[in-house]
């Protein structure tokens, strides 16, 4: 992977880096920035929501989405390379220690795809505040 921070590539950048040779980034990254980009949208649908009282409130929680889903789009690359990594060293891995190295890289990996996912949670939930304004 070229880039140490994928959150900071302008969007061609970024998306050179999706369709590039290189196994990571790959669709979980996809799915950071996509729930970002909806947090946003919701942020700028709460505040343009005139006269509803939960506006501001909820326009800070889909800021916060957006904040903490961000450098999920790195975080998920990496793990998903030490994963890979991990599972092309399992053949010159000792046995013993071969099956807790695939174990813990793949749970990295998992624990950064449910983050992506509960963030995508909450944004749905706040984007269907926001339309029933």
């Amino acid at each position: 992977m070229a880039a140490d921070d994928l959150s900071a590539l302008s969007l061609t950048g970024l998306l050179d880096e999706l369709a590039s040779e290189s196994p990571a980034p790959a669709s979980g990254s996809a799915a950071a920035v996509a729930v970002a980009m909806a947090a946003a949208l919701v942020e700028m649908g709460a505040r343009r929501s005139p006269g509803w009282e939960d506006a501001m409130g909820v326009a800070a929680q889909a800021r916060s989405i957006r904040q903490r889903t961000v450098p999920l789009v790195q975080a998920d690359a990496d793990a998903y390379a030490a994963s890979l990594a991990a599972l092309a060293a399992a053949e010159e891995t000792a046995a013993e220690g071969r099956d807790e190295a695939i174990a813990n890289a793949l749970a990295g990996a998992a624990d950064v795809a449910l983050e992506i996912a509960r963030a995508g949670t909450d944004a749905a939930y706040l984007a269907e505040l926001v339309a029933d304004r």
